[in-house]
This record gives C-alpha cells, structure tokens and sequence, in this order.
C-alpha cells in the first residue's frame, strides 16, 4: 500500500527506515507515475551520502516534499515552466521553502505547472500538459497541476503550489486531495515567481487536513497550540444559491446535496445568506488587479533573482497561447490602466471585504463545491461544455474560488467520496482566522 501522509512517512521513520530507503521509495513513484508528466526536476543522488542524523529532527524529520516550479530553490531550477527561465537557479531559497527545511523536510524535486502560473489547466506548451491521475486524457487543474497530480498520485505526502486565483484548491479538487488557501499574506511570497502581490499566497497540498495544519503552523510561524476538530453540533455555515451553487454539474450537485445531508445529520446548521452586493464588484476586480501587477511584479522579481533575463524577451517567449494573450493585451492599447488599477484595489476591495465580513460575521464558514464542474479534458482550454452550453473554461473553473482570492480570507478544499472523478467541497473562513478554518476543516473532513 502506497504511503499517503506525513504521519505514514513519520512511522516509516520511526521504525528504523533509512534515509535511502525512504527516497528510494519515492524515486520508484516517480517512475511508475512518469505518465502524469508532473514531475520536471527529481534528484535523490544529491543525499547519497547523507543520513537521517543529517537533517534537523524538527516536525517533518525525514519526509519527502515536492515544490510548485514558481518558488525559488536553490537545489533545482526555478523556472515559472517558461522557456526564458529554464536553468534558472536562484542563489537563495524562498523563505517559505526555508521554513520547511528548517524542520528537516526533504525536498526531492520540482513539479509542472501552467506556465508562469497564468491558468487554471496545466496545459503547458513549453513544458507539456501535467495529466490528472484518475483519467489521464483530462487536466489536474492549475496553475498547482503537478503539486495536486503528485499528491494525488502517493508520490509524495505533501507539496507547495501557489494561488492567486484558486491554483491550489483547484488541483485539490480535481485531483482528490486537500489544498488550503491561507489569508493573503500569511505566508511570506517573497521569492515566489509573481503575478499579483495582491492576492499572491503560497499554499500546501497533501492527503488529510491534520497535515495541512501541520504544514500551516510551519509556514505560518504562529505560535499556536495543535489545531483541534470543531464540535460539529456548535458549526454554522452559510450557503449561496444565486452563484456558488448554480449551473452545477449533475455529479457535483448530487455529491453537494450528500455532503449537506450529512452535515445537518449531524448537528450542522445551514443557513442561506445572500452575497448578491458582492457579485456586483467581482467581475470588475479580480483581472484588472492581475493584469496590471503582474506587469510590474514580474520584471521586479526578475531584477532581484534573475537579473540576466530580459522581461520583454522572456515574453516573446511564452509558449502557451492564453498566457501569451495576456501579456500581448498588456503591452497594447488594450492594457489594463491606473486608473483601473486603482479603482478595483482601493475602492471596490474595501467594500467587497465589509460586504462578506457582515454577511459572515456570526458564521463559521460558506460551503460549497470547490468548482462547478469536474475535471474537463486536456486540450479544452478556451471552452468546454457544462450543462449543454459552451462556456468559458477559466471562468467556470474559477467561479467559485475567486471569492476568497480577491478578498483574501482563507479556503481551503477538502475531497467528496464520490465514484469516478474528484469534486472538491470548499469552506471559505474569515480573514485572519485560519485556525478556526482549519478547526471546523478537521471536523468535516470525516463527514465528506
């Protein structure tokens, strides 16, 4: 049986398993999953000659990890999966990446991703598409596609992704596993190739909540006690018809239906709340704010930690059509302005964020399917059809995760058991509060 968990590895460990032994069993994944082209970077050879003894005997003592392509490392390339950065490697590590081996993880390799993280596919042109482990035609969601893939798949217990808007719980969902978006700025994003410093978070994927809480208090540095289960019979949720839970595939509103009975049974009360206000500034916020930082953050990072590549020449290069479009529309006529800028960021944030405070304020959470649709095939990504309709597939994918991305609360996606594909059912907290997400988390997870 495959190992899944960190407690899985912590065990394997603690029975006197050596260093080796353990990565030699994660080599001996990544070959049987070679399919999934989630991994691009993988060396054990670098600790040979190492032993357990050398590595900190902190939290994660011995246990193996894998990184989204996009945070800067210095034992592998960071590359974004665009052509201009392959063979960059950073001279530092990024802080979040210390963090973890502070605490004697193991970091084993690189995993793909959608290129420069501007996508919700992980169809990367440059790099190949990262196929999803439980129908290999179909993508593992993005831009955190092989973080998510390699999870699902047992080849490691845990990775990093990165969301801007909904790239972990994406990949969770679609892939089966569970992903946390942490409130913005958590984590530090330092060292992390950007899109928008706004709404930029680094997030952990693995098997159980217990070791995304685990993950979170590493990252995190917060000085709390070990987060415990909520009693379900003291939970409140809201739930949203007008948008979080319409147009839903078939699969996904059966599995959605499932999971609230559950939760009523036992003890949960549900509650309809209305966030009909906040709709009204979402369109208008979410892509001026990304258009118009990654345009300034990108050739920011790339002068602090890869002076030698040029911006404009790193953009020529882009392979991936749809992220090629979006820096074409920025460096024309058509780019997003100041004044546009300004407006979403300074006005329609603030009133977004009171809008959902007030709505939420005597909740525990919203729930509600992570994305409206299981995972569609590769290569569908302009359209895909949902419900008898072609529909734009960034923006079905997206229509519920975007929520806790543009206002910055935490979300985390937690997977359904359902038969054949993935659905992913996500709790969205308050700012601020991730503990108490990741307590009521933990007490759902074992309904659902």
């Amino acid at each position: 049986m495959p190992l899944k968990t960190i407690p899985d590895y912590r065990n394997l460990i603690a029975g006197g398993t050596a260093l080796s032994a353990v990565l030699d069993t994660v080599s001996k994944s990544v070959d049987l999953k070679r399919d999934l082209n989630a991994v691009t970077f993988f060396d054990i050879n670098q600790y040979a000659s190492k032993s357990l003894d050398d590595f900190s005997k902190g939290k994660l003592h011995g246990i193996p990890f894998l990184a989204k392509d996009n945070i800067n490392t210095t034992q592998f390339p960071t590359t974004g999966g665009t052509p201009a950065l392959f063979g960059n490697v950073p001279k530092v590590n990024a802080p979040v990446m210390d963090k973890l081996l502070a605490e004697g993880a193991v970091l084993v390799g690189k995993v793909g991703m959608h290129e420069l993280a501007f996508g919700i596919t992980s169809n990367n042109y440059a790099t190949g598409a990262v196929r999803n482990p439980h129908d290999l035609t179909r993508i593992p969601g993005g831009s955190s596609g092989g973080t998510g893939a390699a999870v699902a798949a047992g080849i490691v217990p845990f990775g990093l992704g990165s969301d801007t808007g909904g790239s972990v719980r994406v990949p969770a969902a679609l892939c089966g596993v569970v992903g946390f978006r942490p409130s913005t700025g958590r984590y530090s994003s330092d060292g992390v190739i950007p899109i928008s410093l706004s709404r930029d978070i680094v997030g952990p994927l693995a098997r159980s909540v217990e070791d995304v809480a685990l993950l979170d208090s590493i990252l995190s540095q917060k000085p709390t006690s070990k987060v415990e289960p909520k009693d379900l019979k003291s939970i409140k949720f809201g739930i949203e018809r007008s948008v979080l839970l319409s147009d839903l595939e078939p699969e996904v509103e059966v599995c959605m239906n499932k999971v609230m009975g559950s939760l009523k049974a036992a003890g949960v009360e549900i509650v309809e709340i209305n966030l009909d206000e906040y709709w009204a500034f979402e369109l208008a916020f979410a892509f001026p704010v990304l258009n118009y930082e990654i345009m300034r953050n990108l050739p920011a990072y790339l002068q602090k930690y890869a002076p030698s590549v040029d911006f404009e020449k790193l953009v020529k290069q882009i392979k991936s059509p749809d992220v090629k479009a979006v820096f074409d529309a920025q460096m024309s006529e058509k780019r997003t302005t100041e004044a546009e800028y300004r407006k979403a960021l300074y006005e329609d944030l603030p009133k977004m964020q009171e809008i959902y405070a007030k709505v939420t304020e005597n909740l525990d959470g919203v729930i509600f399917p992570t994305c409206p649709t299981r995972a569609p095939k590769i290569g569908q990504d302009d359209v895909i059809s949902h419900n008898g309709k072609e529909v734009s597939t960034l923006w079905t994918i997206i229509r519920n995760v975007n929520m806790a991305s543009n206002i910055g609360v935490p979300g985390i996606s937690l997977p359904a058991t359902v038969q054949g594909l993935p659905i992913g059912i996500e709790i969205d907290g308050k700012r601020n509060k991730d503990e108490q997400l990741l307590s009521v988390a933990l007490a759902v997870e074992k309904l659902i």
